[in-house]
């Protein structure tokens, strides 16, 4: 969905297709944040579960449990300062997951529009809006695991493989099985990528 330049193109033609391209940069901003402030509306101030009233109830008591992480209650006491402004967690979660979803797009496409619709896409839907406007410990842990994939898939440099390990680090202190599940996920793929080369011979 990215405009393309041509050198044959003469002064006119590229500053119709510059337009164009600000334009469609625009639209799908638009696109994506309309999406965004939907699922942050109708879910005012944000969505709740059993879980999520344990959570919040150690937020408001101080009295932690193991049951869930204490990292993604502190994480909710902070934000929401002291569990009085549950939207504001409401958007940072549909923020962080919306940018995960642009970021793993984004490595595969390399199309930024492209990018922005099909975050719109996933957020639009409930699976994705609901989800993200959810007071779990699962919207940040996908998200940050997500977006730490994407800095390791990048190359080997060391701003992306220490950027990689501080989303991995981040996402996984939201889940007591955090570290197991991104093990297994890492060595799944090193295993389909190793079938693969062996199917190519």
């Amino acid at each position: 969905m990215d405009v393309q330049l041509r050198p044959d193109m003469n002064v006119k033609s590229l500053n119709k297709i510059k337009i164009l391209s600000k334009f469609k940069n625009v639209l799908f901003s638009f696109i994506l944040l309309i999406s965004i402030i939907f699922w942050w509306l109708v879910s005012w101030p944000i969505n709740m579960s059993p879980d999520s009233l344990n959570i919040w109830q150690q937020v408001l008591s101080g009295n932690y449990f193991k049951s869930h992480p204490v990292s993604y209650s502190l994480f909710i006491k902070i934000i929401s300062i002291n569990g009085n402004y549950l939207f504001i967690v409401s958007f940072i979660q549909l923020v962080l997951f919306t940018s995960a979803i642009y970021f793993v797009s984004y490595s595969l496409s390399k199309s930024h529009n492209f990018s922005k619709f099909i975050s719109a896409l996933v957020i639009f839907f409930p699976t994705g809006g609901s989800f993200a406007t959810t007071l779990w410990k699962d919207v940040p842990f996908t998200a940050l695991i997500l977006i730490g994939f994407v800095f390791l898939k990048k190359d080997w440099r060391l701003s992306n493989v220490a950027f990689g390990i501080i989303f991995l680090s981040l996402g996984a202190s939201f889940r007591h099985n955090g570290w197991i599940l991104i093990i297994f996920c890492a060595l799944d793929r090193k295993s389909t990528r190793l079938n693969s080369s062996h199917t190519d011979i």
